[in-house]
């Protein structure tokens, strides 16, 4: 690669893996002497930095002696900020998530006004509710929140059960007797 340089057309990514498998940090004294390669290794370099590896941009920056065009300590800042972005969005991404503190909080928020309503026997009307239908009216209470809860239970009547009642009114349309009434209408 020294003595021939690189294809311009050549991937920086693809030039980034064989640098770093054929061990070219290691050789980095005589790849230096190829002025093609190293233009060519500035806008690798870029690349990587681009995509967030920076370990390895890292290692290859100081083997190659590029720090004049890329900065070590504008580096680190980049990485520092880039975490500190990273650990903000998600800890916002996390406070929904099953075991993060904040869901943890509303969930035993949630247990406590439960054990509250089961332990209270002025939140019931009657005096012979079970705990299981305490139990159901806060569940339903606290999974629609904006609609008020009646407390009473409707079953379907035997109509609103029959077949005709889901499809609808019958329909007195026939294909024998409307095409008999068009007959007559021509006909006539």
């Amino acid at each position: 690669m020294a003595a021939f340089g690189v294809p311009v057309e050549f991937p920086s990514q693809e030039i980034f893996e064989l640098l770093h498998a054929a061990g070219g940090l290691a050789c980095a004294e005589v790849l230096k002497c190829s002025k093609h390669f190293l233009d060519k290794l500035r806008d690798v370099v870029a690349h990587m930095l681009n995509r967030g590896i920076y370990h390895q941009t890292v290692a290859t920056i100081i083997a190659f002696e590029l720090q004049d065009a890329f900065p070590l300590s504008a580096i680190a800042t980049c990485v520092i900020e880039r975490v500190g972005r990273t650990k903000d969005q998600g800890s916002e991404e996390q406070h929904h998530l099953p075991g993060s503190k904040e869901n943890d909080e509303e969930k035993l928020a949630l247990l406590r006004l439960l054990s509250k309503y089961v332990e209270d026997p002025k939140q019931c009307s009657t005096e012979n509710f079970s705990i299981a239908d305490r139990i159901a009216m806060l569940e339903q209470s606290l999974a629609k929140p904006h609609q008020a809860f009646t407390g009473t239970k409707r079953k379907r009547t035997a109509q609103e059960d029959s077949v005709e009642c889901t499809r609808g009114p019958k329909c007195s349309y026939t294909p024998v007797a409307s095409s008999a009434s068009r007959n007559k209408n021509l006909e006539g």
